[in-house]
């Protein structure tokens, strides 16, 4: 059975979780003008580059065999949805986060998930679709994974 949970409610919760991480870490160097290392801060998404998430174990692209997404396209739809909602390149330099730290996160809610929810949300989130409503079930499975793996990002 549905219900009212959209998919965009979980974007937007990880979003927030990546904010909290971000604000609690910003520490004294608040110019902003370069990120660590001297890397740039135009890559992935916001820099109109593609994600950067590295495919998880069995994430070809051809699909989970069964008819539903592959890993690898629900982790880079989920990554894309993600840094739409508002995650950008200089918050995570001022932060002293990486692109490969939230990209790590990511991968690792998505590995946590994978198997455990509805086809229809794997679906609706390799089809960039945070509107889908979607049971339950699968919204405690992703709220847990949130949970489970904050240590990517400390």
């Amino acid at each position: 059975m549905k219900t009212g949970w959209i998919i965009g409610g979980v974007i937007a919760a990880v979003v927030v979780i990546v904010a909290v991480v971000l604000v609690l870490t910003l520490g004294g160097d608040d110019d902003g003008d370069e990120s660590p290392n001297g890397t740039s801060q135009n890559q992935g998404p916001i820099g109109g580059q593609g994600p950067n998430v590295a495919p998880g174990p069995d994430s070809g692209g051809q699909g989970g065999g069964d008819g539903r997404p592959s890993k690898q396209e629900v982790t880079e739809s989920f990554s894309d949805m993600m840094y739409q909602e508002g995650i950008s390149e200089e918050e995570l330099a001022e932060a002293g986060r990486t692109r490969e730290q939230i990209d790590s996160y990511i991968t690792c809610i998505v590995d946590n998930i994978y198997d455990d929810v509805s086809i229809e949300t794997q679906e609706a989130l390799a089809n960039r679709d945070p509107n889908v409503a979607t049971n339950e079930q699968d919204m405690i499975v992703m709220g847990e994974a949130t949970n489970q793996c904050m240590g990517e990002l400390l």
